[in-house]
């Protein structure tokens, strides 16, 4: 229906097949199928049962292989990228004991677990190729009587903009930080999502993920998790009242990216102090991404005298010409859909925007930089 869009709901289901004799792809029966990624948009173990007509032989691929695919007819941008596929996979559980005095302290980083405290001899090599995930450590007094004060104030209804922010921070570790905003949603028209903020009756929740001890997310536009993001909107649904429209979403990130030319120093390395630059810029427009413990903020505004005035403070800059900063708004890959242009003042467009620094992962493209200097302006 035009106007109620979420792709949380519109996700179509992952459909499984197998390659059976004479090249015919066949699908799996329900049962042999138990799928724990939730169609593919979290971490999960998908557990396989191979018919008995699945065939070895055929002559549109490889001999000697059973043959599986997966499909999504619809909306396949829900879907998670792929980070590896691993055959032969278990999930492992931290086992608490106070007696022992082992308890859960922290996440273990991907390559922690490399052996079993019992050898077996049928188990040739075992490898976390992930960081783990879930689990709290033990409550401290002071996080105990913070819970308590909260939940005495909101008594576990989402109502105010304070209840929804602090009720997903408290029911949801895995998140940083979450701004709510009020009388805004996201519509539908002709295909295209649209936000608006003046739309009564819609709730949404925009969140960030916690960053620490996460090998695999972007710094510089940390997305949370479609998965994630489905049981946060799951959960508040039994605690919201019944006629709010709610939409939970990632942030709008808006790139600045900037266009001039440099001259360095006399001796300096061009190719080195040109990477060192673009780093350096990234730090300054994103603290947050590198020092954890600087504040991400929503909105905000970036003037282009104050990173000029950066750039030329580096000490192997000698001086820079033709400054321009550009606000890359939308854009889907390399192709930039919207954008404005040598701006003066770089401004989130919408309350759900946070800027941050340019960097297509698809190019590696980062800041348009030249070196050395050749405008005479």
């Amino acid at each position: 229906e035009e106007g109620s869009s979420n792709p949380l709901k519109d996700m179509q289901p992952v459909k499984w097949y197998y390659l059976a004799a004479n090249n015919n792809w066949r699908s799996f029966e329900k049962q042999h199928i138990i799928d724990r990624t939730s169609n593919f948009i979290q971490s999960g173990i998908i557990t396989v049962t191979i018919p008995a007509d699945a065939s070895l032989k055929n002559s549109i691929v490889k001999d000697g292989y059973v043959w599986i695919k997966a499909v999504v007819e619809k909306n396949s941008d829900a879907v998670c990228k792929m980070i590896k596929i691993i055959a032969q996979a278990a999930r492992v559980s931290l086992v608490q004991s106070a007696t022992n005095n082992i308890e859960f302290r922290k996440f273990l980083p991907a390559k922690s677990i490399s052996k079993l405290i019992i050898s077996d001899a049928s188990i040739k090599t075992i490898d976390q190729p992930f960081d783990s995930f879930g689990g709290r450590t033990k409550e401290s007094h002071e996080h105990f009587y913070l819970r308590v004060s909260e939940r005495l104030r909101h008594k576990q209804r989402a109502i105010a903009i304070w209840d929804y922010e602090h009720i997903v921070l408290e029911q949801f570790p895995g998140i940083f930080k979450v701004k709510c905003l009020n009388h805004s949603g996201i519509y539908t028209l002709k295909g295209i999502e649209h936000f608006c903020e003046n739309y009564p009756g819609h709730v949404t929740i925009i969140t960030l993920p916690d960053l620490k001890d996460k090998t695999n997310i972007n710094p510089l536009r940390p997305y949370t998790p479609i998965g994630l993001l489905r049981s946060i909107q799951d959960y508040l649904q039994t605690i919201i009242s019944p006629f709010v429209k709610l939409h939970v979403r990632n942030p709008a990130f808006e790139e600045i990216q900037l266009n001039f030319e440099v001259k360095f120093h006399h001796h300096l390395d061009e190719s080195f102090y040109l990477q060192l630059l673009n780093q350096e810029i990234e730090k300054f427009l994103c603290p947050w991404a590198f020092d954890g413990t600087s504040d991400i903020s929503f909105g905000g505004k970036i003037r282009k005298s104050a990173i000029l005035n950066f750039v030329e403070e580096r000490p192997y800059v000698d001086y820079v010409t033709c400054f321009r900063m550009n606000q890359v708004i939308e854009r889907n890959g390399s192709n930039i859909i919207r954008e404005l242009t040598d701006v003066e003042i770089a401004e989130g467009s919408t309350s759900r925007s946070i800027l941050v620094s340019y960097y297509d992962e698809e190019t590696g493209t980062r800041h348009q930089i030249k070196s050395p200097a050749t405008c005479d302006c």
